[in-house]
């Protein structure tokens, strides 16, 4: 079933809970989040890891992530083009003519991805496919790659990275016996497995590797931070013609990898939402709930 209730409409729901105290701030639909949380990450990476200068994207796709990807991207860079390719024609050239309109750059719909891809200083692909929609040997030196799974990307492409960029480094935190890094998800089987690294580092995976230093699937790529945690400073290119991306495991991971226990879901959902809530708030807007409705007084 790929809807709730009745076609075109769909359930999921975003709570949003306060630091301070617990209290129950918020309940909202999760389709904007989820998407703009995907878009806003993808946007911090074009705007540390791509060139300063860069000017046009080509993009893959004409949904909503392709829409909030055009969005986000023009906040952090004075975007002048987008070329977008979309199966379908009616698709695209709607997508070129209603996205123009909101972030004010001329948008091209063009007739393949190779066309998209072709001059284009970031690339974006914003998909639901589960194969590759674009070749690594298409990437020109210098562009950024910001994808919204793994499954889009293929195998070649990885091994033309040079820059892999990371947001976060998490240090494994032990609270009562529980390690941090004490499980990983496995997404081939949609389960935690248990164990060390070590132990689960025993279990097979797919050729494609969850991204580390050395590892298959980015073979060259040095791993840097977005920004100087120290300094402050944000990351420089040593080279005009690196090609970089950004490491960010709510993209998606291969079938027959692992994702890290702790990704940054919870940080983009947080801050998203917050912004949100923040907003309705200024605005008057939303429904008020009782707050009552949410409270009891046994302890569970």
């Amino acid at each position: 079933m790929t809807y709730c209730v009745s076609p075109g409409l769909y359930g999921g729901l975003v709570f949003l809970f306060s630091v301070d105290n617990a209290e129950l701030l918020a309940i909202m639909n999760d389709g904007f989040v989820q998407h703009y949380r995907v878009a806003a990450t993808a946007a911090l990476g074009v705007k540390y890891l791509s060139k300063p200068e860069a000017k046009v994207v080509g993009m893959i796709g004409s949904g909503g992530m392709a829409r909030s990807f055009a969005e986000t991207f023009c906040a952090v860079r004075q975007i002048a083009t987008i070329k977008v390719f979309s199966p379908k024609r009616e698709h695209r050239e709607n997508y070129a003519r209603e996205v123009s309109k909101k972030v004010g750059c001329e948008i091209i719909p063009v007739d393949s991805a190779r066309e998209a891809v072709r001059g284009a200083e970031i690339v974006a692909t914003c998909t639901n496919s589960y194969d590759p929609v674009i070749r690594g040997e298409w990437l020109e030196p210098g562009t950024h790659v910001a994808n919204v799974t793994a499954y889009e990307l293929p195998p070649d492409l990885f091994t033309r990275i040079d820059v892999v960029g990371l947001l976060v480094r998490r240090t494994p935190v032990s609270l009562a016996g529980y390690v941090d890094d004490d499980f990983a998800v496995r997404v081939d089987a949609m389960t935690y497995a248990a164990g060390s690294p070590e132990e689960r580092a025993k279990i097979p995976a797919s050729a494609r590797a969850l991204g580390r230093e050395g590892s298959e699937r980015f073979p060259k790529a040095r791993y840097v931070d977005c920004v100087d945690w120290t300094s402050g400073e944000p990351y420089r290119r040593l080279s005009q013609n690196e090609i970089t991306t950004l490491e960010n495991n709510s993209y998606g991971t291969p079938p027959g990898d692992a994702a890290h226990s702790a990704g940054i879901q919870g940080i983009q959902f947080a801050s998203i939402g917050g912004r949100i809530y923040e907003g309705a708030k200024k605005k008057g807007l939303g429904t008020e709930l009782p707050l009552e409705m949410f409270l009891q007084d046994i302890p569970t």
